[in-house]
Protein backbone atom coordinates (compact mmCIF):
# COMPACT_ATOMS: atom_id res chain seq x y z
CA UNK A 1 0.00 0.00 0.00
CA UNK A 2 1.73 3.45 -1.12
CA UNK A 3 0.27 6.11 0.57
CA UNK A 4 0.33 9.62 -1.45
CA UNK A 5 0.35 12.57 0.80
CA UNK A 6 -0.53 15.98 -1.15
CA UNK A 7 1.38 17.71 1.46
CA UNK A 8 5.36 18.13 1.24
CA UNK A 9 7.54 17.87 4.55
CA UNK A 10 9.55 20.56 4.09
CA UNK A 11 13.42 20.84 5.51
CA UNK A 12 12.85 23.45 7.66
CA UNK A 13 9.26 21.64 9.02
CA UNK A 14 11.43 18.28 9.74
CA UNK A 15 14.22 20.66 11.45
CA UNK A 16 11.29 22.56 13.72
CA UNK A 17 10.39 18.88 14.51
CA UNK A 18 14.11 17.79 15.41
CA UNK A 19 14.98 20.71 17.22
CA UNK A 20 11.21 21.40 19.39
CA UNK A 21 12.66 18.77 21.22
CA UNK A 22 14.63 21.14 23.34
CA UNK A 23 11.70 24.11 23.49
CA UNK A 24 10.37 25.07 26.93
CA UNK A 25 6.68 25.28 27.83
CA UNK A 26 4.88 26.04 30.87
CA UNK A 27 1.16 24.58 31.74
CA UNK A 28 -1.22 24.70 34.36
CA UNK A 29 -0.52 23.73 38.30
CA UNK A 30 -3.20 23.11 40.99
CA UNK A 31 -3.02 25.63 44.26
CA UNK A 32 -2.33 23.39 47.43
CA UNK A 33 -3.54 24.72 50.87
CA UNK A 34 -0.73 26.49 52.67
CA UNK A 35 -0.13 24.15 55.81
CA UNK A 36 0.95 27.56 58.55
CA UNK A 37 2.37 24.97 60.59
CA UNK A 38 5.51 24.09 58.19
CA UNK A 39 7.04 27.36 58.58
CA UNK A 40 10.31 27.30 59.76
CA UNK A 41 10.08 23.18 58.91
CA UNK A 42 10.30 23.56 55.25
CA UNK A 43 12.71 25.58 52.66
CA UNK A 44 11.77 28.81 52.91
CA UNK A 45 11.59 29.27 48.66
CA UNK A 46 11.36 26.86 46.04
CA UNK A 47 10.74 26.46 42.41
CA UNK A 48 9.31 23.09 40.75
CA UNK A 49 7.24 22.72 37.68
CA UNK A 50 7.50 20.83 34.20
CA UNK A 51 8.18 21.63 30.31
CA UNK A 52 6.93 19.44 27.41
CA UNK A 53 7.17 19.90 23.78
CA UNK A 54 4.25 17.81 21.48
CA UNK A 55 5.52 17.76 17.77
CA UNK A 56 2.74 16.31 14.89
CA UNK A 57 3.12 15.71 11.39
CA UNK A 58 0.53 14.38 8.77
CA UNK A 59 0.18 13.36 5.72
CA UNK A 60 -2.85 12.21 3.51
CA UNK A 61 -4.21 10.88 -0.04
CA UNK A 62 -7.04 13.02 0.50
CA UNK A 63 -6.36 16.63 -1.09
CA UNK A 64 -9.42 17.86 0.49
CA UNK A 65 -8.44 16.42 4.34
CA UNK A 66 -7.78 20.33 5.79
CA UNK A 67 -5.05 19.01 8.26
CA UNK A 68 -1.95 21.03 8.64
CA UNK A 69 1.07 19.02 7.54
CA UNK A 70 2.85 20.09 11.01
CA UNK A 71 1.89 21.17 14.32
CA UNK A 72 4.13 21.67 17.41
CA UNK A 73 2.60 22.61 21.15
CA UNK A 74 4.86 23.40 23.65
CA UNK A 75 3.53 23.50 27.51
CA UNK A 76 4.79 23.68 30.78
CA UNK A 77 3.94 25.06 34.09
CA UNK A 78 6.42 26.42 37.20
CA UNK A 79 4.96 26.76 40.59
CA UNK A 80 6.81 29.44 42.86
CA UNK A 81 6.78 28.47 46.83
CA UNK A 82 7.33 30.82 49.44
CA UNK A 83 7.22 29.27 52.88
CA UNK A 84 4.21 27.13 51.94
CA UNK A 85 2.64 29.68 49.29
CA UNK A 86 2.06 29.44 46.14
CA UNK A 87 2.75 31.05 43.08
CA UNK A 88 1.84 29.18 39.99
CA UNK A 89 2.49 30.67 36.20
CA UNK A 90 1.46 28.79 33.13
CA UNK A 91 2.87 28.88 29.08
CA UNK A 92 1.24 27.62 26.31
CA UNK A 93 3.00 28.09 22.26
CA UNK A 94 1.87 26.54 18.99
CA UNK A 95 2.11 27.48 15.83
CA UNK A 96 -1.69 27.99 15.95
CA UNK A 97 -2.19 29.87 18.97
CA UNK A 98 0.20 31.59 21.62
CA UNK A 99 -1.08 31.95 25.12
CA UNK A 100 0.44 33.21 28.37
CA UNK A 101 -1.38 33.12 31.71
CA UNK A 102 -0.60 34.26 35.55
CA UNK A 103 -3.98 33.16 37.64
CA UNK A 104 -3.47 36.72 39.85
CA UNK A 105 -6.80 37.98 38.31
CA UNK A 106 -8.07 34.73 39.67
CA UNK A 107 -5.94 33.46 42.69
CA UNK A 108 -6.82 31.63 45.80
CA UNK A 109 -4.80 31.04 49.17
CA UNK A 110 -5.64 28.56 51.48
CA UNK A 111 -3.28 29.09 54.75
CA UNK A 112 -4.43 26.34 57.13
CA UNK A 113 -2.79 26.34 60.55
CA UNK A 114 -4.13 23.26 62.86
CA UNK A 115 -8.19 23.07 63.28
CA UNK A 116 -8.10 26.39 61.65
CA UNK A 117 -8.63 27.02 57.75
CA UNK A 118 -9.02 30.48 55.37
CA UNK A 119 -9.67 30.91 52.20
CA UNK A 120 -9.07 34.08 50.21
CA UNK A 121 -9.54 35.23 46.68
CA UNK A 122 -11.55 33.45 44.27
CA UNK A 123 -12.57 30.60 46.07
CA UNK A 124 -15.80 28.57 46.66
CA UNK A 125 -17.62 26.48 49.68
CA UNK A 126 -20.25 24.46 50.91
CA UNK A 127 -23.15 25.11 53.02
CA UNK A 128 -25.88 22.50 51.65
CA UNK A 129 -27.67 21.67 48.88
CA UNK A 130 -30.29 23.87 49.25
CA UNK A 131 -28.16 27.14 50.24
CA UNK A 132 -24.30 27.74 49.23
CA UNK A 133 -23.83 24.91 47.30
CA UNK A 134 -20.02 25.68 45.15
CA UNK A 135 -20.47 28.82 44.39
CA UNK A 136 -17.57 30.76 43.09
CA UNK A 137 -16.99 33.83 44.95
CA UNK A 138 -14.18 36.77 45.42
CA UNK A 139 -14.10 37.39 48.96
CA UNK A 140 -12.79 35.11 52.03
CA UNK A 141 -14.16 32.23 54.25
CA UNK A 142 -13.12 30.38 57.28
CA UNK A 143 -13.34 26.50 58.21
CA UNK A 144 -12.68 26.08 62.54
CA UNK A 145 -13.27 22.70 63.19
CA UNK A 146 -11.48 21.76 66.24
CA UNK A 147 -11.60 18.83 68.48
CA UNK A 148 -14.84 18.65 70.35
CA UNK A 149 -18.35 19.38 70.14
CA UNK A 150 -18.52 22.58 67.58
CA UNK A 151 -17.38 23.65 64.21
CA UNK A 152 -17.73 26.76 62.28
CA UNK A 153 -17.64 28.53 58.77
CA UNK A 154 -18.52 31.28 57.41
CA UNK A 155 -17.87 33.44 54.11
CA UNK A 156 -18.24 36.42 52.65
CA UNK A 157 -17.61 38.25 49.12
CA UNK A 158 -18.51 39.04 45.71
CA UNK A 159 -20.75 36.28 44.06
CA UNK A 160 -21.05 38.36 40.74
CA UNK A 161 -20.16 40.74 38.59
CA UNK A 162 -21.92 43.22 36.84
CA UNK A 163 -22.73 42.62 32.84
CA UNK A 164 -23.51 45.67 30.64
CA UNK A 165 -25.54 45.37 27.96
CA UNK A 166 -24.06 46.42 24.63
CA UNK A 167 -25.63 49.49 23.22
CA UNK A 168 -23.52 49.58 20.03
CA UNK A 169 -23.84 45.47 18.71
CA UNK A 170 -26.91 45.26 20.72
CA UNK A 171 -25.70 41.94 22.38
CA UNK A 172 -28.73 39.54 22.93
CA UNK A 173 -27.10 38.14 26.88
CA UNK A 174 -29.14 40.64 29.63
CA UNK A 175 -27.32 42.42 31.41
CA UNK A 176 -27.31 41.22 35.15
CA UNK A 177 -26.27 43.28 38.54
CA UNK A 178 -23.27 43.07 40.56
CA UNK A 179 -23.97 40.43 43.16
CA UNK A 180 -22.70 40.13 46.66
CA UNK A 181 -23.48 37.49 49.76
CA UNK A 182 -22.25 36.48 52.86
CA UNK A 183 -23.14 33.51 55.13
CA UNK A 184 -22.47 30.99 57.30
CA UNK A 185 -22.82 26.99 59.07
CA UNK A 186 -22.53 26.51 62.67
CA UNK A 187 -22.17 22.86 63.74
CA UNK A 188 -22.71 21.24 67.45
CA UNK A 189 -22.61 17.54 67.87
CA UNK A 190 -22.86 15.20 70.77
CA UNK A 191 -23.48 12.10 72.44
CA UNK A 192 -26.79 11.85 74.78
CA UNK A 193 -26.40 8.18 74.96
CA UNK A 194 -23.54 6.00 75.62
CA UNK A 195 -24.70 4.25 72.53
CA UNK A 196 -25.88 7.48 70.03
CA UNK A 197 -24.41 10.48 68.09
CA UNK A 198 -26.23 13.44 67.68
CA UNK A 199 -24.57 16.12 64.87
CA UNK A 200 -27.04 18.98 64.34
CA UNK A 201 -25.87 22.29 62.32
CA UNK A 202 -27.90 25.24 60.68
CA UNK A 203 -26.39 27.54 58.26
CA UNK A 204 -27.61 30.88 56.67
CA UNK A 205 -26.91 32.86 53.35
CA UNK A 206 -28.11 35.93 52.50
CA UNK A 207 -27.20 37.78 49.04
CA UNK A 208 -28.12 40.96 47.41
CA UNK A 209 -27.92 42.67 44.31
CA UNK A 210 -26.18 45.83 44.03
CA UNK A 211 -28.88 48.35 42.54
CA UNK A 212 -26.49 50.56 41.18
CA UNK A 213 -23.78 48.61 39.56
CA UNK A 214 -25.64 48.74 35.85
CA UNK A 215 -26.48 52.46 34.31
CA UNK A 216 -28.30 51.24 31.32
CA UNK A 217 -31.17 48.11 31.55
CA UNK A 218 -33.19 47.94 28.30
CA UNK A 219 -35.44 45.40 29.37
CA UNK A 220 -38.02 46.26 32.48
CA UNK A 221 -37.94 42.81 33.08
CA UNK A 222 -34.27 42.96 34.57
CA UNK A 223 -34.67 43.86 38.53
CA UNK A 224 -32.22 43.59 41.17
CA UNK A 225 -32.97 40.74 43.95
CA UNK A 226 -32.37 39.65 47.33
CA UNK A 227 -32.12 35.59 48.44
CA UNK A 228 -32.15 35.13 52.27
CA UNK A 229 -31.65 30.75 52.79
CA UNK A 230 -32.32 29.75 56.38
CA UNK A 231 -31.46 25.48 57.19
CA UNK A 232 -31.47 23.32 59.87
CA UNK A 233 -29.84 19.82 58.77
CA UNK A 234 -29.37 16.76 61.70
CA UNK A 235 -27.59 13.46 61.87
CA UNK A 236 -28.22 10.55 64.31
CA UNK A 237 -26.82 7.60 64.67
CA UNK A 238 -28.02 4.68 67.50
CA UNK A 239 -28.11 1.56 68.61
CA UNK A 240 -24.98 0.39 66.33
CA UNK A 241 -27.57 0.18 63.23
CA UNK A 242 -29.65 2.95 62.83
CA UNK A 243 -29.05 6.05 61.14
CA UNK A 244 -31.60 9.13 60.63
CA UNK A 245 -31.00 12.37 58.64
CA UNK A 246 -32.92 14.92 58.40
CA UNK A 247 -32.74 18.61 56.63
CA UNK A 248 -34.76 21.79 56.21
CA UNK A 249 -34.47 24.73 54.50
CA UNK A 250 -36.49 27.85 53.47
CA UNK A 251 -35.66 30.03 51.27
CA UNK A 252 -36.89 33.79 50.22
CA UNK A 253 -36.48 35.73 47.10
CA UNK A 254 -37.04 39.45 46.61
CA UNK A 255 -37.68 39.40 42.70
CA UNK A 256 -37.23 43.44 42.73
CA UNK A 257 -35.90 44.64 45.56
CA UNK A 258 -37.11 48.58 44.37
CA UNK A 259 -40.52 47.34 43.92
CA UNK A 260 -43.05 49.14 46.38
CA UNK A 261 -46.01 46.60 45.87
CA UNK A 262 -47.26 45.77 49.67
CA UNK A 263 -46.54 42.46 50.37
CA UNK A 264 -49.81 40.13 51.10
CA UNK A 265 -50.60 38.30 54.28
CA UNK A 266 -47.77 36.15 55.32
CA UNK A 267 -47.40 32.91 57.34
CA UNK A 268 -45.87 33.34 60.71
CA UNK A 269 -42.91 31.81 59.44
CA UNK A 270 -42.37 33.95 56.59
CA UNK A 271 -42.86 36.79 58.13
CA UNK A 272 -39.65 36.50 60.10
CA UNK A 273 -37.51 35.78 57.30
CA UNK A 274 -39.09 38.24 55.12
CA UNK A 275 -38.50 41.06 57.63
CA UNK A 276 -34.42 40.18 57.05
CA UNK A 277 -34.78 41.13 53.35
CA UNK A 278 -37.47 43.53 53.33
CA UNK A 279 -40.02 41.70 51.50
CA UNK A 280 -42.61 43.01 49.68
CA UNK A 281 -45.01 41.95 46.58
CA UNK A 282 -42.61 40.34 44.62
CA UNK A 283 -41.21 38.44 47.09
CA UNK A 284 -41.66 34.55 47.15
CA UNK A 285 -41.24 32.05 49.88
CA UNK A 286 -39.99 28.48 49.35
CA UNK A 287 -39.52 25.38 51.04
CA UNK A 288 -36.81 22.13 50.73
CA UNK A 289 -37.17 18.61 52.98
CA UNK A 290 -35.02 16.19 52.80
CA UNK A 291 -34.95 12.84 54.57
CA UNK A 292 -33.63 9.43 55.17
CA UNK A 293 -33.31 6.49 57.73
CA UNK A 294 -31.37 3.22 57.57
CA UNK A 295 -30.89 -0.09 59.26
CA UNK A 296 -27.07 -1.26 58.44
CA UNK A 297 -25.63 -4.84 59.49
CA UNK A 298 -22.21 -6.70 58.15
CA UNK A 299 -24.46 -8.24 55.90
CA UNK A 300 -27.56 -6.36 54.71
CA UNK A 301 -28.96 -3.01 54.78
CA UNK A 302 -32.10 -1.30 54.47
CA UNK A 303 -32.94 2.39 54.23
CA UNK A 304 -36.16 4.67 52.98
CA UNK A 305 -35.95 8.19 51.89
CA UNK A 306 -37.73 10.77 51.36
CA UNK A 307 -37.40 15.00 49.25
CA UNK A 308 -39.42 17.27 48.23
CA UNK A 309 -38.95 20.92 46.53
CA UNK A 310 -41.21 23.25 45.98
CA UNK A 311 -42.02 24.68 42.78
CA UNK A 312 -39.57 27.73 41.76
CA UNK A 313 -37.07 27.19 44.72
CA UNK A 314 -33.92 29.64 44.19
CA UNK A 315 -31.18 30.03 45.97
CA UNK A 316 -28.39 32.58 45.08
CA UNK A 317 -25.82 30.51 46.27
CA UNK A 318 -25.88 27.49 43.63
CA UNK A 319 -25.25 27.78 39.79
CA UNK A 320 -28.37 24.79 38.87
CA UNK A 321 -31.19 23.41 40.84
CA UNK A 322 -33.98 21.19 40.40
CA UNK A 323 -37.34 22.28 41.92
CA UNK A 324 -40.81 21.04 41.64
CA UNK A 325 -39.64 17.47 42.76
CA UNK A 326 -40.67 14.78 44.91
CA UNK A 327 -38.83 11.90 45.56
CA UNK A 328 -39.29 8.71 47.20
CA UNK A 329 -36.47 5.93 47.42
CA UNK A 330 -36.35 2.49 48.98
CA UNK A 331 -32.78 0.75 48.51
CA UNK A 332 -31.04 -1.93 50.44
CA UNK A 333 -27.80 -4.34 50.07
CA UNK A 334 -27.25 -7.92 50.85
CA UNK A 335 -24.02 -10.48 50.89
CA UNK A 336 -24.30 -14.15 50.81
CA UNK A 337 -22.13 -17.10 50.67
CA UNK A 338 -19.23 -15.19 52.73
CA UNK A 339 -19.42 -12.32 50.72
CA UNK A 340 -19.35 -14.20 47.38
CA UNK A 341 -22.46 -13.03 46.52
CA UNK A 342 -23.26 -9.01 46.40
CA UNK A 343 -26.76 -7.70 45.82
CA UNK A 344 -27.52 -3.95 45.69
CA UNK A 345 -30.46 -2.05 44.28
CA UNK A 346 -32.85 0.75 45.25
CA UNK A 347 -36.41 1.93 43.98
CA UNK A 348 -37.87 5.17 43.65
CA UNK A 349 -40.92 7.08 42.24
CA UNK A 350 -40.83 10.45 41.23
CA UNK A 351 -43.26 13.50 40.18
CA UNK A 352 -43.16 16.73 39.84
CA UNK A 353 -46.66 19.48 39.33
CA UNK A 354 -46.35 19.62 43.13
CA UNK A 355 -48.86 22.54 43.07
CA UNK A 356 -51.17 21.55 40.57
CA UNK A 357 -50.06 24.81 38.49
CA UNK A 358 -48.98 22.01 35.12
CA UNK A 359 -51.35 20.99 32.45
CA UNK A 360 -49.17 17.98 32.67
CA UNK A 361 -48.19 15.55 35.50
CA UNK A 362 -44.79 13.44 35.13
CA UNK A 363 -44.36 10.78 37.00
CA UNK A 364 -41.78 7.73 36.73
CA UNK A 365 -40.13 4.89 38.62
CA UNK A 366 -36.48 4.79 38.58
CA UNK A 367 -35.16 1.24 39.31
CA UNK A 368 -32.01 -0.12 39.56
CA UNK A 369 -30.36 -3.42 40.19
CA UNK A 370 -26.75 -4.78 40.71
CA UNK A 371 -25.68 -8.34 41.36
CA UNK A 372 -21.86 -9.39 41.77
CA UNK A 373 -20.26 -12.67 42.18
CA UNK A 374 -16.96 -13.66 43.03
CA UNK A 375 -15.93 -17.21 43.76
CA UNK A 376 -12.53 -17.40 44.01
CA UNK A 377 -9.80 -14.53 42.86
CA UNK A 378 -9.87 -16.01 39.63
CA UNK A 379 -13.43 -15.59 38.26
CA UNK A 380 -15.36 -12.36 38.67
CA UNK A 381 -19.08 -11.34 37.33
CA UNK A 382 -21.37 -8.97 37.03
CA UNK A 383 -24.94 -7.86 36.57
CA UNK A 384 -26.54 -4.52 36.28
CA UNK A 385 -30.09 -3.46 35.15
CA UNK A 386 -31.34 0.29 35.52
CA UNK A 387 -34.85 2.13 34.57
CA UNK A 388 -34.95 5.35 34.36
CA UNK A 389 -35.83 8.48 31.82
CA UNK A 390 -33.00 10.37 31.14
CA UNK A 391 -30.52 12.16 28.15
CA UNK A 392 -27.26 9.58 28.35
CA UNK A 393 -24.59 9.39 25.72
CA UNK A 394 -24.45 6.55 23.22
CA UNK A 395 -20.83 6.30 22.75
CA UNK A 396 -19.72 2.73 20.55
CA UNK A 397 -16.17 0.82 21.33
CA UNK A 398 -15.29 2.06 17.22
CA UNK A 399 -15.04 5.68 18.42
CA UNK A 400 -11.72 5.22 20.21
CA UNK A 401 -10.40 1.84 17.43
CA UNK A 402 -11.48 4.07 14.42
CA UNK A 403 -10.31 7.92 15.77
CA UNK A 404 -6.88 9.00 14.68
CA UNK A 405 -6.16 11.84 16.95
CA UNK A 406 -7.92 11.92 20.52
CA UNK A 407 -9.93 14.90 19.64
CA UNK A 408 -11.33 14.03 16.03
CA UNK A 409 -14.77 12.52 17.75
CA UNK A 410 -15.76 14.98 20.15
CA UNK A 411 -18.69 15.77 18.37
CA UNK A 412 -19.66 12.49 17.22
CA UNK A 413 -21.69 10.98 20.39
CA UNK A 414 -25.33 10.67 19.74
CA UNK A 415 -27.79 12.07 22.73
CA UNK A 416 -30.55 9.58 23.31
CA UNK A 417 -33.33 9.28 25.53
CA UNK A 418 -32.98 5.64 27.45
CA UNK A 419 -35.61 4.23 29.22
CA UNK A 420 -33.29 0.65 30.57
CA UNK A 421 -30.10 0.28 30.32
CA UNK A 422 -28.81 -3.45 31.13
CA UNK A 423 -24.99 -5.15 31.69
CA UNK A 424 -23.20 -8.11 31.90
CA UNK A 425 -19.46 -8.65 32.15
CA UNK A 426 -16.84 -11.43 33.48
CA UNK A 427 -13.54 -12.03 33.61
CA UNK A 428 -11.64 -15.42 34.60
CA UNK A 429 -8.07 -15.64 35.14
CA UNK A 430 -7.27 -18.60 33.23
CA UNK A 431 -3.51 -19.14 34.35
CA UNK A 432 -1.34 -16.83 36.91
CA UNK A 433 2.45 -18.41 37.67
CA UNK A 434 5.77 -16.55 37.38
CA UNK A 435 6.20 -17.63 33.69
CA UNK A 436 2.52 -16.78 32.42
CA UNK A 437 -0.47 -14.89 32.97
CA UNK A 438 -3.83 -15.07 31.51
CA UNK A 439 -6.72 -14.25 31.69
CA UNK A 440 -10.73 -13.78 29.30
CA UNK A 441 -13.39 -11.34 29.27
CA UNK A 442 -16.54 -10.96 28.16
CA UNK A 443 -18.67 -8.17 28.06
CA UNK A 444 -22.09 -7.33 26.98
CA UNK A 445 -24.66 -3.89 27.25
CA UNK A 446 -28.11 -3.32 25.81
CA UNK A 447 -29.93 0.45 25.41
CA UNK A 448 -33.34 0.76 24.82
CA UNK A 449 -34.73 4.04 24.43
CA UNK A 450 -38.56 5.07 23.07
CA UNK A 451 -41.05 7.82 24.10
CA UNK A 452 -44.66 7.26 24.60
CA UNK A 453 -47.30 9.60 24.88
CA UNK A 454 -50.63 7.79 26.21
CA UNK A 455 -48.97 4.53 26.13
CA UNK A 456 -48.49 4.84 22.31
CA UNK A 457 -44.28 4.51 21.18
CA UNK A 458 -44.03 8.18 19.02
CA UNK A 459 -40.70 7.90 17.95
CA UNK A 460 -40.38 3.56 17.84
CA UNK A 461 -37.96 1.86 20.02
CA UNK A 462 -34.53 1.92 19.49
CA UNK A 463 -32.13 -0.42 20.92
CA UNK A 464 -28.49 -0.63 21.11
CA UNK A 465 -26.05 -3.58 21.69
CA UNK A 466 -22.27 -3.63 22.64
CA UNK A 467 -20.61 -6.84 22.84
CA UNK A 468 -16.40 -7.07 23.26
CA UNK A 469 -14.77 -10.31 23.96
CA UNK A 470 -11.12 -10.16 24.94
CA UNK A 471 -8.33 -12.69 25.88
CA UNK A 472 -4.58 -11.63 27.08
CA UNK A 473 -1.40 -13.49 27.16
CA UNK A 474 1.45 -12.02 29.21
CA UNK A 475 5.11 -13.43 29.43
CA UNK A 476 6.06 -12.51 32.72
CA UNK A 477 9.80 -12.78 32.51
CA UNK A 478 10.21 -11.02 29.06
CA UNK A 479 7.59 -8.24 30.40
CA UNK A 480 5.51 -9.26 27.11
CA UNK A 481 1.68 -9.01 26.82
CA UNK A 482 -0.78 -10.03 23.84
CA UNK A 483 -4.21 -9.21 23.80
CA UNK A 484 -6.66 -10.27 21.10
CA UNK A 485 -9.90 -8.76 21.70
CA UNK A 486 -13.41 -9.09 19.07
CA UNK A 487 -16.33 -6.26 19.75
CA UNK A 488 -19.01 -5.70 17.65
CA UNK A 489 -21.97 -2.94 17.94
CA UNK A 490 -25.77 -2.94 16.94
CA UNK A 491 -27.61 -0.32 16.38
CA UNK A 492 -31.69 -0.89 15.30
CA UNK A 493 -33.44 1.74 14.82
CA UNK A 494 -36.68 2.19 13.11
CA UNK A 495 -36.19 1.71 9.36
CA UNK A 496 -32.10 1.44 10.17
CA UNK A 497 -29.76 -1.15 11.89
CA UNK A 498 -26.66 -0.52 11.88
CA UNK A 499 -23.36 -3.15 12.25
CA UNK A 500 -20.21 -2.76 13.03
CA UNK A 501 -17.64 -5.45 13.50
CA UNK A 502 -13.80 -6.63 13.70
CA UNK A 503 -10.87 -7.80 15.23
CA UNK A 504 -7.88 -6.00 17.15
CA UNK A 505 -4.22 -6.92 18.27
CA UNK A 506 -2.22 -5.25 20.49
CA UNK A 507 1.37 -6.19 21.38
CA UNK A 508 3.64 -4.71 24.32
CA UNK A 509 7.00 -5.10 25.57
CA UNK A 510 8.74 -3.36 28.15
CA UNK A 511 12.88 -2.75 27.61
CA UNK A 512 16.04 -2.05 29.56
CA UNK A 513 14.85 -2.41 32.65
CA UNK A 514 11.22 -1.25 32.21
CA UNK A 515 12.95 2.16 31.11
CA UNK A 516 11.35 1.85 27.85
CA UNK A 517 8.05 0.83 26.57
CA UNK A 518 7.15 -0.30 23.18
CA UNK A 519 3.74 -1.07 21.70
CA UNK A 520 2.31 -2.54 18.46
CA UNK A 521 -1.42 -3.33 17.53
CA UNK A 522 -3.48 -3.65 14.15
CA UNK A 523 -7.13 -2.98 13.76
CA UNK A 524 -9.54 -3.98 11.34
CA UNK A 525 -13.71 -3.70 11.47
CA UNK A 526 -16.54 -2.89 8.31
CA UNK A 527 -19.87 -1.52 9.06
CA UNK A 528 -23.15 -2.61 7.32
CA UNK A 529 -26.38 -0.52 7.35
CA UNK A 530 -29.24 -2.66 6.32
CA UNK A 531 -26.94 -5.72 5.85
CA UNK A 532 -25.31 -4.08 3.10
CA UNK A 533 -21.72 -3.39 3.39
CA UNK A 534 -20.87 0.47 4.05
CA UNK A 535 -17.04 0.84 5.03
CA UNK A 536 -13.89 -0.91 6.09
CA UNK A 537 -11.29 0.62 8.13
CA UNK A 538 -7.78 -0.72 8.90
CA UNK A 539 -5.21 0.80 11.31
CA UNK A 540 -1.62 0.15 12.34
CA UNK A 541 -0.07 2.08 15.55
CA UNK A 542 3.19 2.01 16.77
CA UNK A 543 4.26 3.67 19.86
CA UNK A 544 7.40 3.71 22.26
CA UNK A 545 7.86 5.92 25.30
CA UNK A 546 11.68 5.97 26.87
CA UNK A 547 12.15 7.39 30.39
CA UNK A 548 15.34 8.98 31.25
CA UNK A 549 16.01 9.01 35.20
CA UNK A 550 12.53 10.19 36.90
CA UNK A 551 12.19 13.56 35.39
CA UNK A 552 12.27 12.97 31.84
CA UNK A 553 10.14 11.02 28.98
CA UNK A 554 10.63 10.67 25.44
CA UNK A 555 7.89 8.81 23.55
CA UNK A 556 7.30 8.36 19.66
CA UNK A 557 3.61 7.51 18.14
CA UNK A 558 2.59 6.47 14.48
CA UNK A 559 -0.47 5.91 13.16
CA UNK A 560 -1.20 4.47 9.60
CA UNK A 561 -4.90 4.44 8.53
CA UNK A 562 -6.81 3.20 5.80
CA UNK A 563 -10.41 4.00 5.72
CA UNK A 564 -12.22 2.56 2.71
CA UNK A 565 -16.16 3.19 1.27
CA UNK A 566 -17.40 -0.08 -0.08
CA UNK A 567 -18.41 0.18 -3.84
CA UNK A 568 -17.34 4.06 -4.12
CA UNK A 569 -13.39 4.16 -4.33
CA UNK A 570 -11.39 1.77 -4.93
CA UNK A 571 -7.97 2.43 -2.93
CA UNK A 572 -9.84 4.56 0.24
CA UNK A 573 -8.19 7.39 1.70
CA UNK A 574 -4.44 6.76 3.16
CA UNK A 575 -3.86 9.00 6.04
CA UNK A 576 -0.58 9.06 8.12
CA UNK A 577 0.05 10.53 11.50
CA UNK A 578 3.14 10.77 13.70
CA UNK A 579 3.52 12.61 17.07
CA UNK A 580 6.95 13.18 19.06
CA UNK A 581 6.82 14.61 22.69
CA UNK A 582 9.67 15.34 25.07
CA UNK A 583 8.79 16.09 28.68
CA UNK A 584 10.36 17.47 32.07
CA UNK A 585 9.56 17.77 35.96
CA UNK A 586 11.82 19.68 38.14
Amino acid sequence: MTCKPNHTISTKVLWGFISGLFTLLITNTGIQAQNLETIGKEKPFRINGGVSVNQTVYASSDSLSGRDPYNFYLTGNLNLSLYGWSVPLSFNYSNQKTTFTQPFNNYSLHPQYKWIRAHIGYTSMSFSPYSLNGHLFLGAGVELVPEGRFSFSAMAGRLKKSSVYDTLTGNAIPPEFERWGYGFKMGYKFSPAPDANVNLSVNAFHAKDKAGSIEFIPDSSVYPGENLVLGVNTDISFAGHYVISAEVSSSAVNKNSLSELQAGNLRSWNKVIGKFIGSNGTTEFYAAYRVNAGYNTDKYSLGIGYERIDPGYETYGAYYFNNDMQNITLNGTLQLLDDKISLSGNIGRQNDNLDNSKSGKLQRWVTALNLSYSPDEKLNGSLSYSSFTSFMNIRSQFVDINELMPYDNLDTLNFTQLSSTTTASFSYIIKNTDKVRQIAAFNVSHQRSSEEQNGVDSLGASKFYNISSMYGYTFVPESFTATLSFNTSFSIMPELKNTTLGPSLSLNKLWLGKKLRSTLSFAYNRSYNNGDAMNRILSIRAGSGYRIGKRQNLSLNLTLMNRRKIDRDKNGTREFIGAFMYSLNF
